[in-house]
């Protein structure tokens, strides 16, 4: 099973994720993917929950050591 998929996030997690690796704010990217800041900070919650981590800086670490963003 490849990586990604083991790691259980979403195609839109992985992308939210980008643009924080990015550094883009939660109104930033609800502008650019749509949807609202708190939909984009859900998602991000998500991701922290997903991985273990307690924050968005921890979560784009694992995401970039984990392979699942660049």
């Amino acid at each position: 099973m490849p990586r990604k998929k083991a790691e259980g996030l979403t195609p839109r997690e992985r992308e939210i994720m980008e643009w924080i690796a990015a550094g883009k704010s939660s109104a930033m990217i609800a502008g650019i993917i749509g949807g609202s800041p708190h939909t984009i900070d859900s998602h991000r919650k998500a991701v922290q929950r997903k991985l273990g981590v307690a924050t968005s800086i921890q979560a784009v670490a694992e995401c970039i050591r984990r392979g699942l963003i660049q």
